[in-house]
């Protein structure tokens, strides 16, 4: 627009003149073409200056040298451009016009990203300080691998140099290259936590009675790995899911041929969701309607308390809750009765899950579950349904599994729900696996119907059993809840495997939080500034995800105990006495 009208290009602009776009003499090109690569020339001088002219220059600050100073002088290039315009050859001058607009580009490109590598450096220090500072916490809290000395003052002296050392150095490389105060941050920031590890590392030593075998920790750590890059490939493509599935299938097996059978069966059936189209697509009613009849049959059965009242009307409503979805979607004449009824199911059903007198903990954990999955068929268009069905009974097995290994049987039905469980003091490897379960379970129940990128979960024909006119604030929220379902029934059967086998509640976390940290550190170097707004944005909420995965998760927790623990009746004295009394 402004080679159009004749105006300066904007200062600060990027852009490219789209000469193949305007009819113009080509003597007005190469001027246009010129006019535009100057534009982005004195950019780059601009930069060049405020980056160079220091008194401290920057050793890491730049992977190659000024691009510009391949090319001729500027002026000796104008020159060249207006002796091949006075002869007429108006390509040849076009040509070296491009080729000065794509060199300052690339000058320009090279200092607007000169300090880019020491503050990667500087990020990339401060995340494996912290993670390593995390593992150090665990390690000195939760194992008996080290001993806690008393602190020294030399050890202090030191924490207190390295600290001392990065104010300096970070106040001088902030005033010396004359960068932003905000760099000063950046900078001193590796240097505080580096010093926090130091403090610890310096503060332990190995218990001199325990050994340790180096062996299954490399094992163990290289599968970790393995799953948390499939964890982060599966932010790309769907599939990858089943890969950490796979990993997740491989850290936990039993002995128990039968139960390890239906472990394998149903962590490929969840793997197997990844390779469907993502939800809203079509729709399939009559998919849900059997999921609804599924669920309510087997929590009915499956339910230690058969014949109570309660257990047969949760049932039932989550049957009709798949007929409502059948007629909101296919019969004009009953969808307004349908979604009626649809509203209140899902206000009577959490409530009726609260109000069930029930004590045991797999009672609780199936009543809550039923409630949950009635909410959720409400929302179904097609097997969203059928993947937390999947997702409820690999849940299932893994509570089964972890029950098997701490008390040697698989029956769940009279673990009673104590007011105060009690919690080990020490945690070992299967509790690294359990976190990292927790974790795969929790990214798997979004991934298996869709991408956490794009809309598709986010369709507004999901509310079409509750709501048909257009109301934004209500819409939002019931799609919001549709997506924080899944994640809620990851939680309550976490919770669970937490209950169960008395693993301290903060290491879990701690654990949790030093696996989604790995993944935050990827995605940080995955983070970019060019291509599409799609582009830019989706890395940019690939990170934000990653590192509020924790929080989040925190949260769920506690409304998962909430759900658990409702109903907080007797407590027993000990496990031991409740093994030798349950034991079937």
């Amino acid at each position: 627009m402004s080679a159009l009208l004749g105006l300066n290009y904007p200062q600060h602009s990027l852009g490219k003149v789209p000469l193949d776009f305007l009819s113009l003499h080509p003597s007005d090109k190469v001027e246009a073409k010129v006019a535009n690569a100057l534009q982005i020339y004195e950019q780059y001088r601009s930069f060049k200056k405020k980056r160079t002219d220091t008194f401290l220059p920057s050793i890491l600050s730049s992977r190659q040298a000024d691009p510009f100073s391949e090319m001729d002088e500027l002026a000796t290039v104008l020159a060249q451009i207006q002796t091949l315009k006075s002869r007429a050859k108006f390509d040849s001058a076009l040509k070296v016009a491009n080729d000065l607009f794509n060199i300052s580009y690339k000058a320009l490109f090279h200092y607007q990203r000169y300090h880019r590598i020491p503050l990667y450096i500087a990020a990339s220090f401060t995340y494996l300080g912290f993670i390593i500072y995390i593992v150090l916490q665990i390690v000195q809290d939760y194992t008996s691998f080290v001993i806690k000395k008393k602190e020294e003052d030399g050890a202090k002296r030191n924490a207190y140099a390295l600290a001392t050392f990065g104010f300096c150095y970070s106040l001088l490389a902030t005033l010396g290259q004359n960068v932003p105060w905000h760099f000063f941050f950046y900078y001193f920031c590796p240097f505080v936590v580096w010093t926090k590890v130091l403090n610890v590392v310096l503060s332990i030593q190995k218990a001199p009675t325990v050994s340790n075998n180096y062996g299954e920790i490399a094992k163990s750590l290289i599968l970790y790995l393995i799953n948390i890059e499939c964890l982060v490939g599966s932010f790309f493509d769907r599939r990858c899911m089943s890969l950490a599935m796979a990993m997740i299938l491989i850290l936990h097996r039993t002995d128990d041929k039968k139960l390890m059978g239906f472990w394998s069966f149903f962590c490929i059936a969840l793997s197997a969701f990844t390779f469907t189209p993502t939800v809203g697509k079509e729709r399939m009613p009559y998919l849900v309607l059997v999921s609804s009849i599924v669920s309510g049959f087997l929590g009915t059965v499956i339910q230690p308390h058969k014949g109570t009242f309660v257990t047969y009307i949760q049932g039932l409503i989550t049957v009709v809750s798949g007929i409502c979805v059948v007629l909101a979607n296919n019969t004009e004449g009953w969808a307004s009765y349908a979604r009626f009824i649809s509203w209140m199911l899902m206000i009577v059903s959490v409530p009726l899950a609260f109000a069930s007198p029930r004590k045991g903990l797999w009672a609780r954990l199936i009543s809550s579950n039923l409630a949950l999955m009635t909410v959720y068929q409400l929302f179904s268009l097609t097997y969203e349904s059928s993947f937390l069905l999947t997702l409820v009974s690999a849940m299932s097995l893994w509570l089964m599994i972890e029950h098997q290994k701490n008390f040697g049987y698989t029956n769940l039905k009279n673990i009673p729900v104590i007011r105060d469980p009690r919690q080990r003091n020490i945690v070992d490897n299967n509790d690294w696996k359990r976190a990292l379960t927790f974790l795969t379970f929790a990214i798997a129940s979004f991934f298996g119907t869709g991408n956490i990128a794009s809309l598709n979960s986010f369709d507004p024909r999901s509310i079409q059993t509750l709501l048909t006119t257009f109301s934004p604030f209500l819409m939002g929220g019931l799609l919001l809840l549709k997506v924080v379902l899944p994640f809620l029934v990851v939680a309550l059967f976490a919770y669970c495997v937490q209950y169960v086998t008395q693993m301290p509640r903060k290491a879990l976390f701690l654990m949790v939080l030093v696996f989604s940290d790995i993944m935050g550190l990827h995605f940080f170097f995955l983070v970019t500034d060019q291509g599409s707004w799609l582009d830019i944005g989706t890395s940019l909420s690939h990170f934000i995800i990653v590192e509020g995965t924790v929080i989040f998760l925190q949260l769920m927790f506690i409304s998962a105990s909430f759900f658990i623990k409702f109903n907080n009746l007797e407590a027993i004295e000990s496990n031991e006495e409740f093994v030798i009394k349950h034991k079937q």
